[in-house]
Formats: C-alpha cells, sequence, structure tokens
C-alpha cells in the first residue's frame, strides 16, 4: 500500500468514525427541566397560576398583545449549564387561537426570538424551538408577552437531539391548521424541507371567503409537521394556479422514506400514490380525475394501520391499498414542477 492510499484511507475511516459519532449522538445525554413556578420574577399581566395539577403562568385573552404594544407581561428564570454543548429548547404551552399562539424568548445574551406560532390550540403540548451554543454558566431564560390568551407549564434544555419529552404523556386527538393569524407567521408547526413558502392572501384566486393560506411557488417544495403519526383521517384543501403537480405526504421518516399523493391538472391518469423508500421511487396506484386551475379541491386521506384511502371532493380514487412499508410519520404538504399552489385547512383527526 502506498503512502497516498494510507492516507486516502484514513481520512475515509475518519469521516465513518465521525459520522456514526455525529449518528450516536452525544454520551452524556442531559436534560435541563425548569418547571414554570420556578420563575425569578414576574412582571403583570402575566398571571401564575398554583392550583393547578401542574402549575403555570398565563396572560389572559384580551389583555393585550406585546407586539402591537398593548402591553407587556414576563418572566425569568435561572439556567443552570453544567456541561457546555449545543442544547435544544422546548417549551409545554397552551394556545388559545392564532392569534395566542406564541411568546417572545430571549437566552443569555442571544437575539429574542419568536417562539411558537404553531397550529396546536386549546390543548397543553410541547413545542421545540431553536438550539444554542450554551457555554458552562448560568443563563437568564425571559418569556415575555408577544401575544395574550397563552399559557407556560415547562421549559427545557436538553443536549441530546433525539429526545422527545412528549413520551408518556396524553396524545393530540386532533390537529387543524389554517394559516390564519394576527402577525403573519402562524408556519411554526411546520418545517421546510424544500421550495419557498409563505402564508399569504389569495385574495385573486379565492372567493370562498378564505383569508389566508399557504402558498408555494418554487419548483419542488415540502414542508412537514406531526411526529410518528398513524391512525388518522388527513384532510386539507389545495388550489393549483399551474399545471403542478402536488398534493399530501404522509408516513414520513426522512427525505428518502415517505408516502406521498399527487394531482395535477391537464394529464391522464394524474392522480398518484406514490412511495420512496431508501430513495427510490415505486408507484403504487394511478387514478384519473378532471382537476382545474384556478379552482380548490377537497382532500382526504386515511390513513389505518398501513391500510391507505384517498377520496377527492369526496369522490374516491384509492380504497383499501395496503402497504407496510412505512406505517407512521410525519405529514406534509409537496409539490413538483409548480409555478404556485395553495393549501389551505389542513384537518387530522386521531382514532
Amino acid at each position: 500500500m502506498t503512502k497516498k492510499t494510507e492516507v486516502l484511507c484514513l481520512l475515509v475511516f475518519t469521516g465513518i468514525f465521525l459520522a456514526l459519532s455525529i449518528r450516536r449522538g452525544v454520551k452524556n445525554k442531559i436534560n435541563i427541566l425548569i418547571p414554570a413556578e420556578h420563575f425569578n420574577y414576574l412582571e403583570s399581566p402575566m398571571q401564575y397560576e398554583s392550583n393547578a395539577a401542574s402549575p403555570y403562568i398565563y396572560i389572559e385573552p384580551g389583555t393585550g398583545r406585546g407586539w402591537k404594544n398593548e402591553a407587556g407581561g414576563l418572566a425569568r428564570y435561572t439556567l443552570k449549564i453544567d456541561q457546555s454543548g449545543a442544547y435544544h429548547f422546548w417549551s409545554k404551552v397552551h394556545w388559545e387561537d392564532g392569534c395566542g399562539n406564541a411568546y417572545y424568548l430571549t437566552v443569555g445574551n442571544y437575539k429574542k426570538i419568536t417562539f411558537g406560532n404553531d397550529a396546536d390550540f386549546n390543548a397543553w403540548h410541547w413545542v421545540k424551538g431553536p438550539f444554542y451554543r450554551l457555554e458552562k454558566g448560568e443563563y437568564i431564560v425571559e418569556i415575555a408577552n408577544h401575544s395574550d390568551g397563552i399559557g407556560m407549564e415547562k421549559l427545557l434544555f436538553s443536549n441530546d437531539p433525539d429526545f422527545k419529552p412528549w413520551l408518556n404523556e396524553p396524545q393530540l386527538t386532533r390537529f387543524y391548521d389554517g394559516f390564519g393569524g394576527c402577525d403573519g407567521n402562524n408556519t411554526g408547526s411546520w418545517d421546510t424541507i424544500k421550495g419557498e413558502w409563505q402564508v399569504m392572501e389569495n385574495l385573486e384566486n379565492d372567493s370562498t371567503g378564505i383569508s389566508e393560506s399557504i402558498f408555494c411557488g418554487t419548483g419542488e417544495g415540502l414542508i412537514t409537521t406531526g411526529r410518528d403519526w398513524k391512525n388518522y383521517k388527513l384532510k386539507c384543501i389545495m388550489l393549483p394556479v399551474s399545471d403542478a403537480q402536488a398534493g399530501l405526504v404522509f408516513n414520513y421518516f426522512d427525505i428518502k422514506n415517505y408516502f406521498c399523493i399527487f394531482i395535477s391538472a391537464g394529464e391522464t391518469n394524474n392522480c398518484i400514490l406514490k412511495k420512496i423508500i431508501n430513495g427510490r421511487e415505486q408507484i403504487i396506484k394511478k387514478a384519473g380525475w378532471s382537476i382545474q386551475t384556478d379552482k380548490w379541491y377537497a382532500l382526504c386521506l386515511q390513513n389505518t394501520n398501513g391500510t391507505i384511502s384517498f377520496k377527492l371532493n369526496d369522490n374516491s380514487l384509492f380504497s383499501n391499498i395496503t402497504d407496510h412499508s412505512i406505517e407512521q410519520g410525519k405529514i406534509g404538504l409537496i409539490t413538483q414542477n409548480n409555478s404556485g399552489v395553495y393549501f389551505d385547512n389542513v384537518d387530522v383527526v386521531f382514532y
């Protein structure tokens, strides 16, 4: 073996070792939980409820929104870091509606951010925020008024990227996102995998009274939400501006493993059920339906223990198709060859 070959092999093995190390995550997994009642300072109209089974802080609906400078209110906490590293932020929260679903978060000297803006309403749930590089020491964590009608029960910092704080807690019975809100930023439930997505008014196309939808105008787009979801009925409405392919994603594990349903205008066999496994695409079923641009369509997917059914405007296109390749995962919205698609009223009912 030549010297050059030895160096090349060393670099390859080093790369494999580093990749495996990153995949395994940190050795000393640390989860720092800060209950809501452990505040150092509380400023009205932020209030503290001590008589609940799990105490929390909150701002009453109608008190005034911080983002419009109608009211103040904040709570401060001390975070102690014993081991330097990258820590993911989580918070267990309760949102009133699309105008009461966020608070301002400041960690140490990091820039203040808007935390939340997701679409889980009227139920306590965990929301994931950014990660912070934190050195050993103490930090002030501040929760401040962005929206009224909010509650906060727990803060959590974890250096484990795979940590799931919602395990062993009651699961969602319903998820709904109409993309409406007061500050024009209600996309907190979604992760952008591909493309440019934005919440916007679709006045030129929408005659149904829907004031805000999520829109993708790039060639390829994919956004996902949820966790290890299974056994549900997923509904949404979609308006294609062009002949683009667009539709639903489900059982999403990663970019190389998921199921999807595409529909497109101006083609025969224009409704396609397919799966991507280890990056390889396989068409499961095709069907045809007359689809026009600039018109809303109702999509309905039922996903039960690996059995898939799909309706378009209440017309059954795929029924009781069984495939156990992937039986759970995130859901999403997807586009291809696209010059404009609107989605709205994403509604998931679990059973």
